[in-house]
């Protein structure tokens, strides 16, 4: 043994050199592929603004006041929307909207690490019933295997330091089901081609889902399934998972009573009890004083969305939310149009202005192709075209702005 010993000491001084002269090749090398990359817009990934350090990726993001800290320490973000991940409306098949695959969630969350991000919203990832391979295809009956999904993007997304923010249910009558799901499976039936927007009537069915204690109850047992589902890839409840940071009541439920934005959030905390809630109840063109309660006990966090951005509105919801003591998010907003970097500044640039949240990103196909959307707010990294390189560096400098704070 001490022959041994002896022999490995003795190519001690070589082996140092020789670790060193590779050390130094692997060094060159990468400066000279990031710069490379620099010079090459839309070829490669841009230096990345860290999200989180592997120190922090396990601690829970927490509220003091009206700010965010991490591990201590303040905690601004920048972020975007992904609503796909859990289920994606376009890649579809006989059956309708199918399941990302790993890899496009990974292409998804890889765009956002390198546009800066430090939070992604993600809808389907929350909002998951009435259709076949949603969580709750129907009313009691639990898909198991629409978790494929949700598991893999919340574990992907812990792997890179991301945290998430979730809505629970929504407003809207889009493929992942809402509110109006709920009500129609306890007989409140919708009016054909009507929604809460252009009809009163509809308005009134869906108020059910305030109101009605049977579909309180579903809703409240749906959030249990989801909550209490333990994630195999990370081996914790989605409920104890510090990745998933915030739960949002909903997406943009702008006819929600205080009352039961506080039931819920209440009972998102026994579900979640280190997690934030966020009122989701701000829907563009709503009022933070009007929809939102900035004086709910359980509610953490008013998220509130803009279409078109709205800087003096921006400025003047996020000091009522704050006077308050809640934190101030901007859920949404388009990155189209102009004005876009006048807009960042004056986030960056506002404290009550906790983080911010671009819709929305989508992910490249296997082959690098951009996956297509409709809706003209969506955007790729690297950009599909001029105006989304552009797009994205305007994101790349606000992250960096933000995350400094």
């Amino acid at each position: 043994m001490s022959r041994s010993r002896t022999r490995r000491m003795s190519h001690v001084p070589v082996l140092a050199t020789r670790i060193a002269a590779a050390v130094a090749i692997v060094v060159l090398a990468v400066t000279a592929l990031v710069a490379w990359g620099r010079q090459h817009d839309g070829g490669t990934a841009p230096p990345r603004v860290a999200g989180a350090s592997p120190s922090t990726d396990s601690q829970w993001v927490t509220k003091s006041g009206s700010s965010l800290r991490l591990a201590g320490a303040p905690w601004r973000f920048t972020g975007v929307n992904m609503y796909w991940l859990g289920l994606d409306d376009n890649v579809r098949d006989a059956h309708g909207p199918t399941y990302p695959t790993h890899a496009a969630v990974d292409s998804g969350l890889d765009s956002a690490v390198a546009l800066g991000s430090r939070v992604v919203r993600a809808t389907t990832l929350g909002v998951s019933v009435g259709s076949p391979r949603s969580v709750e295809p129907s009313l009691g009956h639990i898909n198991q295997a629409a978790f494929d999904s949700i598991d893999y993007a919340v574990s992907a997304a812990r792997q890179r330091g991301l945290r998430l923010m979730i809505p629970l249910t929504d407003q809207w009558q889009y493929y992942e089901g809402g509110k109006h799901t709920f009500t129609a499976w306890r007989g409140h039936a919708d009016l054909p081609g009507q929604t809460v927007s252009t009809s009163g009537e509809q308005r009134q069915i869906e108020s059910a889902f305030y109101t009605d204690p049977t579909v309180i109850a579903d809703f409240h047992r749906y959030i249990s399934v989801l909550l209490d589902h333990k994630n195999p890839l990370t081996g914790l409840r989605l409920g104890d998972d510090p990745t998933i940071a915030v739960w949002e009541t909903g997406n943009e439920l702008w006819d929600a009573p205080p009352a039961w934005t506080e039931q819920t959030a209440a009972f998102i905390k026994t579900k979640a009890p280190h997690a934030l809630v966020a009122d989701g109840s701000v829907a563009s063109g709503a009022q933070v004083d009007g929809n939102a309660r900035a004086d709910l006990p359980h509610v953490d966090i008013i998220d509130a969305h803009y279409y078109p951005r709205q800087v003096d509105k921006a400025r003047s919801d996020a000091k009522l939310a704050t006077d308050n003591g809640k934190v101030f998010v901007v859920g949404e907003y388009p990155l189209s149009g102009s004005g876009l970097t006048d807009w960042m500044s004056g986030l960056a640039a506002n404290p009550s202005v906790s983080g911010d949240l671009a819709w929305s990103l989508l992910p490249r196909g296997a082959a690098g192709e951009p996956e297509p959307h409709a809706d003209g707010y969506t955007f790729h990294y690297p950009g599909a075209n001029d105006a989304e390189k552009a797009q994205d560096r305007a994101v790349i400098v606000h992250a960096r702005a933000m995350n400094a704070g």
